[in-house]
C-alpha cells in the first residue's frame, strides 16, 4: 500500500485500512450484521481469495478500502471515489461515496465506473472505496486520527445499513 506524508515515520496504507475495516465490522456486528475480513492486517490474500470467500459465504456486499495516492504535489487531489464495475453496484458506490464524504467532511468525487479486480464479484454488489488520499496531509492526519477512523467507519455503516433497507 501507499506512504502517507509522513513515510515510514507514521501509518501507512495498510495501516489506516485495517483500523478503518475494524472499526466498521465492529459497527456493523453491533447491529446484528456478519462480517468477513482477514483476521490479521498482514495477512497476505490475494483479492481472487478475499472475492472467492465473499463468493463462498453468499455475501450481501464486497467492498474493499482503500487510501487514494497521488505521486507530486499531493495538496490538490483530496476526496473520496468509490469505483465499481457491474451496474448493480453503482448505487452503493453512490451511496458509499457521498456518506463517507458528508461523514468526515472530505470532498465527495463521486462514483466511478472503473475495471479493478476487487469490483468484478458476480454475487454481489462490489465496490472499491477510496477514503481520502494518503498524500495529502490533511487528509492523511484525518485517516490516521481515532475520530477519523470513528467518523470513516460510522459513515461506511450507515451507508451500508441505507443501501440494504
Amino acid at each position: 500500500g501507499a506512504f502517507g506524508t509522513a513515510k515510514l515515520m507514521g501509518p501507512v496504507e495498510k495501516d489506516i485500512t485495517y483500523a478503518t475495516a475494524l472499526a466498521v465490522k465492529k459497527r456493523l456486528e453491533s447491529l446484528g450484521a456478519t462480517v468477513l475480513m482477514p483476521e490479521k492486517k498482514d495477512t497476505k490474500s490475494s483479492a481472487v481469495d478475499r472475492m472467492q470467500a465473499s463468493q463462498d459465504e453468499k455475501a450481501d456486499l464486497f467492498l474493499s478500502l482503500h487510501c487514494n495516492s497521488v505521486a507530486g504535489n499531493g495538496l490538490r487531489a483530496t476526496g473520496v471515489e468509490a469505483y465499481y464495475y457491474e451496474s448493480r453496484s453503482k448505487s452503493f458506490a453512490d451511496i458509499l461515496s457521498s456518506y463517507v464524504a458528508a461523514g468526515t467532511g472530505r470532498t465527495d468525487r463521486g462514483e466511478k465506473w472503473n475495471y479493478f479486480r476487487v469490483t468484478l464479484s458476480t454475487l454481489s454488489p462490489a465496490v472499491l472505496l477510496e477514503m481520502g488520499f494518503i498524500s495529502h496531509p490533511q487528509e492523511y492526519d484525518n485517516m490516521c486520527s481515532k475520530r477519523g477512523i470513528f467518523d470513516t467507519a460510522n459513515a461506511i455503516g450507515d451507508s451500508i445499513i441505507d443501501y440494504l433497507s
